[in-house]
């Protein structure tokens, strides 16, 4: 009998596929913010700010807050809230609890 039909008859079986990290699908102009959605749910710690490892236009992230569990607003200093920016997620932010994958990129919408 071979080393899975061995594990399957035990209950175990050959490991299953890498959990996804979660992305962002997008970053969208709010006027005053930058609403951030996520591929999932994420959790935030908003006391872990700036870091300097998510940026629009050049400018960090220097406030955050959760308006659902996958969506989340940002606000930068120095940036005008309009479409066509550059956004960057260059590390694992401190205030982004969740894991996600690293590095992202795009442009706002």
């Amino acid at each position: 009998m071979g080393r899975w039909a061995q594990a399957r008859r035990r209950g175990g079986g050959p490991p299953g596929p890498a959990a996804a990290l979660i992305t962002i699908l997008s970053v969208e102009n709010d006027e005053t913010t930058w609403k951030v959605t996520f591929s999932g749910d994420v959790t935030i710690n908003g006391g872990e700010v700036p870091d300097g490892f998510m940026e629009v236009d050049g400018f960090e992230v220097t406030a955050v807050s959760s308006l659902s569990p996958t969506v989340k607003f940002v606000t930068t200093d120095g940036v005008a809230y309009v479409p066509g920016l550059v956004w960057e997620l260059t590390a694992q932010p401190g205030w982004l609890l969740t894991p996600v994958r690293i590095p992202q990129s795009g442009l706002t919408t």
